[in-house]
C-alpha cells in the first residue's frame, strides 16, 4: 500500500512539473520599472490587469479592465512581484479617459515625469517582426512574464494582430518594441484566442486627443 501511494505521488509531481513547463512562458523577470499590476478587490469581486507607465507619467491600460463599480478603488502596483513592489498609485475608474473603440485608457499625468518607463513610437512597424508582451497571466499572475509575439498583420482599424496566446490578467500589457537597449510601447493588449493576441496602436492623436502635447518619439 505505502509503495502504491509513493508511486502516484510520483506520478503527480511529474504531472504538476509538466504542467509547469508547458505553460511557463518564454522569460520570467522579477520586475520591469514602469509595469505593474492594476488591481481592484470589492465585496464580492476581485480582479487585476496589467499597466504601465510611459515617460510622461501617463498610465495605460485596457479599458475594458475598468467595467468596476464608479467608487472602485483601483491600486498599481509598479514592478509588482510576489508581493512586493516599487511603487504604488491608488486610483478611481472615472480617473481614466477612455477610448472604447480602440479599449485603451489612461489616466494622464499619474505620477511625474518617468525616465525608466516607456516611451511611446508611431515609427512603421514591419509584418513579422517580433514583438514583446508583458504582463501579469495567469496561472502566474504574481509575477511579470514576458512572451515573445511576431506580429502577424495590422487590421484596418489599427489593431496589432499578433501570433502568440496569453492568458487572463494580460490585458492592458504593453506591447514593446527593442530599439538598441531601449524598448518602446507600440501597443496595448486587450483580447486573445487560440494562437493569437490582439492589441490597440498607440496612436499620438489618441495621446494628444486626451492629453494634450507632443507624446511620441
Amino acid at each position: 500500500m505505502k509503495q502504491r501511494l509513493q508511486f502516484f505521488f510520483c506520478i503527480y509531481a511529474a504531472f504538476i512539473l509538466l504542467f509547469s513547463l508547458l505553460t511557463l512562458p518564454l522569460q520570467v523577470n522579477a520586475s520591469e520599472n514602469g509595469i505593474g499590476r492594476l488591481n481592484f478587490g470589492g465585496y464580492k469581486t476581485t480582479s487585476n490587469c496589467t499597466a504601465f507607465l510611459t515617460t510622461e507619467g501617463h498610465l495605460v491600460t485596457a479599458s475594458h479592465c475598468l467595467n468596476l463599480p464608479t467608487d472602485a478603488q483601483l491600486h498599481f502596483l509598479e514592478g509588482y512581484d510576489r508581493g512586493q513592489w516599487v511603487g504604488h498609485i491608488e486610483i478611481l475608474p472615472d480617473w481614466f479617459a477612455r477610448d472604447a473603440l480602440r479599449d485603451l485608457a489612461v489616466v494622464c499625468r499619474a505620477t511625474e515625469p518617468k525616465s525608466a518607463a516607456f516611451p511611446l513610437s508611431s515609427a512603421p512597424l514591419t509584418i513579422g517582426e517580433t514583438l514583446e508582451v508583458w504582463g501579469y497571466g495567469a496561472p502566474r499572475s504574481h509575477v511579470l512574464q514576458r512572451i515573445d509575439c511576431p506580429l502577424r498583420r495590422i487590421s484596418n482599424d489599427g489593431t496589432l494582430i499578433l501570433g502568440c496566446s496569453v492568458s487572463g490578467g494580460t490585458s492592458g500589457a504593453p506591447v514593446l518594441r527593442r530599439k538598441g537597449h531601449r524598448q518602446v510601447a507600440v501597443g496595448v493588449v486587450w483580447g486573445t484566442k487560440a494562437g493569437e493576441a490582439f492589441a490597440a496602436r498607440l496612436e499620438s492623436s489618441v495621446m494628444t486627443h486626451h492629453c494634450g502635447g507632443a507624446h511620441l518619439k
